[in-house]
């Protein structure tokens, strides 16, 4: 399967809406963050299907994904930069 390219004009990150189990009615469902972005995170070693991924991040969610990823894991470069 080919590999969705970064998108410079828009942050790639997944927002998924947090639901309680209070929640009732219809739930909000995921979607893709509207912000700028200002990095593009790309994966140190291929994953399992053999290909190394990137994506483009604005700053909110650059910073979870620091939070979530392993040190080394990957690297971050400047949108502006190619």
């Amino acid at each position: 399967m080919a590999l969705t390219p970064a998108d410079p004009s828009r942050c790639q990150a997944e927002i998924t809406p947090a639901h309680s189990f209070m929640t009732l009615g219809p739930r909000e469902k995921p979607y893709r963050c509207p912000n700028k972005p200002v990095v593009i995170a790309r994966e140190n070693q291929p994953g399992k299907d053999g290909q190394v991924g990137e994506m483009s991040l604005c700053e909110s969610c650059w910073r979870v994904c620091q939070k979530q990823m392993s040190p080394g894991s990957v690297s971050y470069r400047s949108v502006s930069q190619p």
